[in-house]
């Protein structure tokens, strides 16, 4: 197959990026956060380059290991049938694409590249976390809302009739890198609640951790603790459905103790869970270290930053942040009292 029929085939693969300067810097960068992500063996092979033309440009272009837990059924490109691309003319682009799956390698952010978001990148290929996205069936998908876009899709269930939607990751890092379901109602979402396995781990252990991602959530439960996530710190109030709190209080009965992982930027998450819950709830502070305040605020970069993705050392740290948990009430349900309005009877205005 040609550099062309793959651009025929899958539009998406060859897509090309523009204004991308200091082409050896950015390579070397995107390599260092490959090799930090999934180790040493998804490399680009800098030191093989190959040229090729595309549409009458020239192009030098590197292997590198395809990045996708699907790219076959034994979830491992043997040999590496990925590649990236760089142009050598004027308009120094970036395209990359894979031989075998056809899928781009690395997506354009607004901040730069990076990899694209698949179960391995999410998971920093960690046989721990990735079983758990795989079990929770998160999927890697080409379309969202009808348009062709790299995501892997998080299975959320709604508080109405109990319908299953999707939350999307199109992004490893940066704003807006989570995109809901087109008609969707993310406000009445929660990942992971009525997933069997942890409402037997909740029922189990007497606890939960909420957390305002799925990604966080997931990153908890490959540690072994319960947990369950909203979609952002605004949507706490999923948790106030009927079908969301009634399961969740059944599950930890009277005894049963609700964390809440609170991040440096969502200081009101925690009373908004309190409330949405009608329960006490105990707040989970990590650390917030001076040089990056945002370096530990969730789950998963506490396990890659802090931890070094030891899981060992994760729990040991989630456990003494959860003994260190300071208890909140929620606030009591406001009571509206009708305003009574008397009318003044003509006899009385005669007096």
């Amino acid at each position: 197959m040609t550099e062309t029929q793959t651009k025929r085939s899958n539009g998406a693969t060859l897509q090309a990026h523009y204004n991308f300067s200091a082409i050896r810097d950015h390579l070397q960068a995107l390599n260092r956060r490959l090799v930090d992500l999934l180790g040493d063996d998804y490399a680009i092979e800098l030191d093989d380059p190959q040229q090729f033309t595309h549409e009458g440009e020239t192009f030098i272009r590197y292997k590198i290991r395809c990045v996708y837990y699907t790219h076959n059924g034994d979830h491992y490109d043997h040999d590496p049938s990925g590649w990236i691309a760089v142009s050598q003319s004027d308009s120094n682009r970036l395209i990359s694409g894979c031989w075998v799956c056809k899928r781009p390698q690395v997506i354009k952010r607004p901040d730069g590249f990076q990899p694209a978001p698949t179960l391995l990148t999410l998971s920093c290929n960690d046989p721990h976390l990735l079983k758990v996205l795989v079990a929770f069936d998160c999927k890697e998908v080409n379309e969202v809302n009808g348009r062709d876009q790299i995501a892997v899709a998080f299975p959320v269930t709604y508080a109405d009739d109990g319908s299953q939607g999707f939350h999307y990751r199109v992004a490893l890092e940066g704003k807006g890198k989570w995109l809901h379901q087109k008609d969707g109602k993310a406000s009445e979402a929660v990942f992971a609640l009525h997933n069997q396995g942890i409402q037997q781990g909740i029922q189990k252990k007497r606890m939960v951790v909420v957390t305002e991602s799925p990604v966080d959530a997931a990153t908890l439960i490959a540690a072994g603790f319960p947990a369950i996530a909203v979609l952002g710190k605004g949507n706490a109030d999923a948790l106030a459905c009927d079908q969301h709190r009634k399961t969740l209080l059944n599950l930890l009965g009277d005894a049963g103790v609700v964390y809440v992982w609170v991040e440096p930027d969502a200081k009101d998450f925690t009373q908004k869970v309190a409330n949405a819950l009608q329960r006490p709830v105990k707040v989970i502070t990590p650390p917030v270290p001076e040089e990056d305040p945002k370096a530990l605020k969730d789950a998963k970069r506490l396990w890659v930053n802090y931890c070094g993705k030891d899981w060992e050392k994760f729990k040991a740290v989630i456990n003494e942040l959860l003994q260190n948990a300071t208890e909140i009430a929620p606030q009591p349900e406001p009571v509206y009292k009708p305003k009574i309005v008397r009318v003044r009877r003509p006899f009385e205005e005669a007096v």
